[in-house]
């Protein structure tokens, strides 16, 4: 009767350990690592760094959307930007159906169609500078019936509570076998 309690003590002591370790590894918690972090220094100068920039432009006559997209590839050439891939989903159709005037029978319905095509764009490893100068120029150009949606992904440095992946394998700590006899 004692020995099973005393394993059943064991068993959630190594149970509760194995969680801490597992929290440790998923939190990965400075303070109870004892790790030094390389103190980054922030000058006035330094510019926000995009890990990614997404737009998507959409309209009504794909002929503009075309055009757009010539010009969207001329200003990344001068520009000198990395283009990832452009898309082109399938448009959304919108259909309403309404009487042709306001007084007529229902055999004088008419259907119309509202036809939305889309472009999207994506761009990588932008500086904050040269996001905003490219969005500008390109906003400003925008044309007459055209929508834009912008999707910027910040690059941050962790926090001071966290610490990066490298040291996090070297500093978890080790568990012990340890093994118990019957006598």
């Amino acid at each position: 009767m004692l020995w099973s309690v005393f394993l059943h003590e064991v068993y959630e002591v190594r149970r509760q350990y194995l969680k801490l370790i597992k929290i440790h590894k998923n939190l990965n918690i400075r303070e109870h690592l004892n790790i030094e972090r390389p103190v980054i220094e922030k000058t006035e100068n330094s510019d926000l760094l995009y890990k990614r920039l997404n737009f998507e432009i959409r309209g009504h006559d794909p002929q503009v959307l075309e055009s757009y997209e010539k010009f969207i590839r001329l200003v990344t050439q001068e520009l000198q930007l990395q283009l990832l891939n452009v898309e082109t989903p399938l448009h959304f159709t919108q259909k309403i159906t309404l009487l042709r005037s306001k007084f007529a029978k229902k055999k004088y319905w008419r259907q119309y169609e509202i036809r939305t095509y889309n472009k999207k764009f994506y761009y990588q490893h932008l500086t904050g500078s040269t996001a905003d100068t490219f969005l500008e120029y390109i906003q400003r150009n925008l044309p007459e019936g055209i929508m834009m949606n912008v999707e910027r992904v910040r690059l941050e440095q962790f926090r001071e509570n966290l610490v990066p992946p490298s040291s996090r394998n070297s500093s978890t700590p080790q568990l012990q076998n340890q093994s118990t006899t019957r006598d």
